[in-house]
């Protein structure tokens, strides 16, 4: 029986490490450059972030929109009057946002709990530095 219950306490932590809520300091140890017209490059992601790149993530912040015609949101460290959009934050705390289907209703700095799939990179100089793909909400 003892053996029974091991195994189980074992399997139990192995399958709890597969999904993980990520706290923002993760995100905010990432380092850059800003180029002469201004836009951020050349990101540098902490040993512990670039664990998480490829992986199912859980991460909880507040609901920027970008584009509502368009459906497109990020997700933020900070509300909107504290965030990267205004000018009070750095590009580290912002994640671009990309829904399987369409989208729920969000409204701007609505706190939520998102899961999807954490990828690091810029696509373009200025472009965000993490995405997370196959967006839903978590709770």
């Amino acid at each position: 029986m003892r053996k029974y219950l091991i195994l189980f306490t074992l399997l139990l932590s192995l399958s709890s490490n597969a999904q993980m809520t990520l706290e923002w300091t993760l995100f905010t140890g990432t380092g850059y450059d800003i180029d002469e017209d201004g836009a951020f490059v050349n990101p540098e992601y902490p040993e512990a972030l670039k664990a998480w790149d490829g992986k199912e993530v859980l991460i909880i912040g507040y609901i920027v929109p970008v584009d509502v015609q368009l459906k497109t949101y990020v997700l933020s460290q900070f509300p909107l009057q504290q965030c990267f959009f205004c000018g009070n934050a750095g590009p580290e705390t912002v994640i671009q946002l990309f829904f399987d289907s369409s989208p729920p209703h969000l409204l701007t700095d609505q706190y939520v709990i998102l899961k999807g799939k954490l990828v690091l990179g810029q696509a373009k100089p200025g472009s965000f530095f993490f995405t997370l793909y196959n967006t839903e909400l978590a709770g």
